[in-house]
């Protein structure tokens, strides 16, 4: 009999970014039970190498092992899987193809393709066949978690062991010997230890500076360089200072993870106890925080954005050319927004009483680190502080102007600089504590908060890499990136959609899957980070740029919105939609234009995962390049897949 069924926790754990791996447990205890534990629920392996290395290696758990109660698993495998081509370079790079074969004496029913705990993204139907083989296509649109279920026509399963299609150039992913999140974002944190997720990216160009290899954790390791992080205590007059005393347990939920854009949402609901390395022999084996009750103030959402930086990472990892990958480097924004809900009456206290950032910048007066304070103030004056003398303190409190940043300045490195939109009531204190210290956040001392009161926040927060303790770069990036509201920061002209905001995302709605527009130009630190709303997330979501003539397919959320970043430098011109678009939503698509042999038409692979025929029309939005205008009548069959040539203008 079945005595846990733990599928969830997995599919979960791969969403989680979690190392996870699968194995059967049957409780054997005694040979005579071996062979009917073998016939219940077994661990199943191609050959003898992968069943060593399973059994005897810490991070070599996967190899297409599977976990059954009777169907074999005697193929999965990929092309591409990884990414591989830079994306900024190469066309057909996002081009990758799944393959599989499975077995059952009893005959298949089906197999589903999950995407983690998302759900299936494919479901073949077996019709009682004995073995079933399929290739499809997917694109590397974003970060896919792909595991097989299986059922045979007993209603007997098999689950499969995962396989990623990743970009790990870009992506966001844990590290496998201590399970903190580490890799090319410049960003790290420990997601299962109360660690919340960064303030700040990382200072890239401290590897001028530091003797760190290229798998560290931080590039300004030994450099004089800031450090921020988020803060999630609340000053309370009923609890006498920060709530809560202890740490906040931290749900995570990655819900794009892609090649140059990434959005975390953390959920905080619970108290937690600190994690323990006292028994364990290493930070991976620690003791888990885990939760010991419910927070009793307040329950907070708090949602990271992370562009990238305009770093090659394909030239720093596959090349080992640090300094010539980041030569068009200037730093980087992380964006962050949120909401509190209260639960409880409550009375706020302090200058700051929900602090949110926290930024600390070393101070050095003989060598000019840390000795600047600067603010745009809401009385409409720029305050600055300058530590002349350690024995005298300085102290600087207010409300920061909307539209309007803060920031310590400056380190061999730059600084980090507190970017705050129109829409946003911020307090400050700028003090000379051991460090040049900063902090922010919202509320005012006295202030009365009723339980079921939402507060919400964003805020940016920019690793601005220069030495120059002036404030040029901050005024142009408030300006720039729209900041005090309006879209006035760049020129925009809307051909097809419709404007909605500017202020540090361009987000523009789609008309009938498609929108089309020119930006620019306008000089940033980082590519500008763009959204389209109305977009379907149907498997050939795109962006068609002036700097790249050629479709980069980019994720699309669950709300129906793309997200990607583009550079605007100079003026660029955009389509972003479906390439094509289905009129029944539950049909799958994958689009191979470019990745091919050369002469080899386009084509899109047209899936249908449920259980009846279906017969639909597949079109192309009207102002798609290559396609537009293109249409076709298409009968599916049930729990298959058709492909559509594209030649010349059929």
């Amino acid at each position: 009999r079945l005595i846990a069924d733990n599928v969830s926790d997995y599919l979960f754990g791969l969403r989680d970014l979690r190392w996870a791996a699968l194995s059967s447990f049957t409780r054997i205890q005694s040979p005579a039970d071996v062979v009917n534990a073998a016939t219940t629920c077994f661990t199943g392996m191609p050959d003898l190498r992968t069943a060593k290395a399973m059994f005897n290696s810490r991070c070599a758990a996967s190899g297409r092992h599977f976990v059954s109660q009777g169907p074999v698993i005697a193929s999965w495998a990929e092309i591409n899987s990884q990414m591989e081509s830079n994306w900024r370079h190469t066309r057909g790079a996002q081009r990758a193809r799944l393959y599989f074969v499975v077995r059952s004496e009893t005959g298949i029913a089906d197999v589903k393709v999950l995407d983690a705990d998302r759900g299936a993204i494919r479901r073949f139907l077996g019709h009682g066949a004995k073995e079933l083989t399929r290739e499809f296509e997917l694109v590397q649109d974003q970060q896919h978690y792909l595991v097989l279920d299986v059922t045979d026509m007993a209603g007997k399963k098999a689950i499969s062991d995962n396989i990623r299609v990743y970009c790990y150039k870009g992506g966001l992913y844990r590290c496998g010997d201590n399970c903190n999140i580490l890799g090319p974002t410049a960003m790290c944190w420990f997601p299962d230890r109360a660690w919340p997720v960064n303030a700040a990216k990382d200072f890239r160009n401290g590897s001028e500076y530091a003797l760190g290899g290229g798998d560290s954790a931080f590039y300004t390791t030994g450099v004089p360089s800031p450090g921020a992080q988020l803060l999630e205590q609340i000053a309370l007059k009923e609890t006498k200072g920060g709530y809560p005393a202890g740490p906040i347990g931290h749900l995570m939920d990655v819900g794009v993870n892609s090649h140059n854009l990434q959005i975390v949402t953390t959920h905080m609901t619970k108290l937690t106890e600190a994690y323990s390395t006292d028994q364990r022999p290493s930070p991976y084996m620690a003791t888990v925080a885990r939760d010991v009750g419910d927070l009793e103030y307040f329950e907070r959402t708090h949602v990271l954005y992370a562009p990238m930086e305009r770093i090659d990472m394909y030239t720093a990892w596959n090349h080992r050319r640090d300094r010539e990958s980041r030569k068009d480097y200037q730093g980087g924004v992380l964006w962050h927004e949120g909401e509190i809900r209260f639960k409880k009456d409550c009375t706020l206290q302090g200058a700051v009483p929900i602090p949110l950032l926290d930024d600390r910048c070393p101070r050095d007066l003989a060598k000019g680190f840390g000795t600047t304070f600067i603010v745009t103030d809401a009385d409409g004056s720029t305050r600055v502080g300058m530590v002349r003398d350690e024995k005298k303190p300085i102290n600087i409190q207010g409300r920061i102007r909307p539209g309007g940043y803060a920031a310590w300045m400056t380190t061999p490195v730059g600084y980090h600089g507190l970017l705050v939109p129109a829409d946003m009531d911020f307090a400050y204190e700028g003090s000379q504590q051991p460090w040049s210290w900063l902090v922010a956040g919202l509320g005012r001392d006295g202030q009365v908060i009723k339980a079921g009161t939402v507060l919400k926040y964003r805020f940016g927060v920019g690793t601005f890499a220069d030495d120059v303790a002036g404030n040029a770069l901050l005024e142009h990036t408030v300006k720039a990136m729209n900041l005090g509201g309006g879209h006035a920061g760049y020129p925009v002209e809307m051909k097809v959609g419709t404007l909605v905001d500017a202020v540090f995302f361009f987000t523009a709605r789609a008309r009938r899957n498609e929108t089309v527009f020119v930006l620019g130009p306008q000089s940033l630190i980082i590519d500008l980070p763009i959204r389209v709303r109305g977009v379907e997330n149907n498997g050939c979501a795109a962006v068609y740029s002036a700097n790249r003539p050629w479709y980069r397919f980019v994720p699309v959320d669950r709300e129906g919105t793309a997200w990607f970043q583009e550079s605007i430098d100079r003026t660029n011109e955009m389509w972003v939609g479906n390439v094509f678009v289905c009129d029944d939503k539950a049909v799958k698509l994958a689009l191979v234009v470019d990745g091919q042999a050369e002469g080899e038409a386009p084509f899109i692979e047209i899936h249908n995962p449920t259980d009846k025929e279906i017969t639909a029309t597949v079109r192309s939005p009207a102002h798609a390049p290559l396609f537009g205008g293109l249409s076709t009548h298409v009968s599916i069959p049930a729990g298959d897949s058709v492909r559509w040539t594209v030649k010349g203008d059929k």
